[in-house]
Parts: structure tokens; sequence; C-alpha cells
């Protein structure tokens, strides 16, 4: 949350209700793909005999 807030300002600049919920979507969208794009990539190693 702190970083939604950070990155993203912590109140909505629209006025109506549906505008509003259409921004947070938005911001939630961009927050997963910030998030997304910041994770290493994994590799699976297992026992190779």
């Amino acid at each position: 949350m702190f970083r939604f807030k950070c990155l993203l300002s912590g109140n909505l600049k629209n006025r109506r209700f549906g505008s509003q919920v259409t921004e947070a979507y938005c911001r939630a969208v961009a927050m997963n793909k910030m998030t997304f794009l910041g994770m290493p990539n994994s590799v699976l190693q297992g026992d190779s005999a």
C-alpha cells in the first residue's frame, strides 16, 4: 500500500464515483505491471540424476 500511495498518489483525482472506480482500476493494473516487471526470473533447479 505504501508503494501504491507513493508512486500513484494517495487520493483519487476524479469526482464522480464511476470515474474513481476506473481510476483505481487503472492504478491497480499499473502497479501489478510494475510488480511483475520487478520480479526476478526464477529457474527451477532439480536433481539432474
